[in-house]
């Protein structure tokens, strides 16, 4: 009988599978997002800030709502964009006004026919959280109404 062969592998501690996954859990969120970014890019026509920074700046909805103007441009006319040039933004950091923008994309999603249970809360967009979720139904959605 022969001796088992060498071991390539060593054992994880918990710890260390748990910080593995956060890892792992990081690094698909980041994918997640520069896919987004590029999608938004091409959908725009616009060059975006990286991932980390359209994270921050997807907060104010002026992107969003950009977005969507370009698909539904009776609903979110772009003279209704709070703060379009951003200068508000950058000067004065996020204004509550800035969730007007917000609401504007969800109403053209909405327009769209989009199910509401796809639409990030207002609150959760403006406040920074569950960001990924709009970007793989949107982009779905969006491409087929180019």
């Amino acid at each position: 009988m022969l001796p088992p062969a060498p071991s390539s592998y060593r054992r994880l501690t918990a710890q260390q599978m748990d910080a593995a996954r956060l890892q792992d859990e990081a690094y698909r969120y980041l994918c997640r997002l520069e896919e987004a970014k590029r999608w938004l890019e091409g959908v725009l026509e616009a060059e975006l800030p990286g991932p980390l920074e359209l994270e921050r700046t997807l907060r104010n909805g002026v992107t969003l709502a950009k977005l969507g103007h370009r698909f539904a441009p009776a609903v979110v006319p772009l003279e209704s964009i709070y703060d379009l040039d951003q200068h508000r933004y950058q000067d004065l950091g996020l204004q509550f006004q800035h969730t007007d923008n917000i609401n504007l994309w969800r109403n053209a999603m909405a327009s769209l026919g989009l199910p509401p249970i796809f639409y990030p809360e207002t609150n959760d967009v403006y406040s920074g959280r569950n960001m990924p979720k709009p970007f793989p139904v949107q982009a779905r959605f969006g491409s087929t109404h180019l």
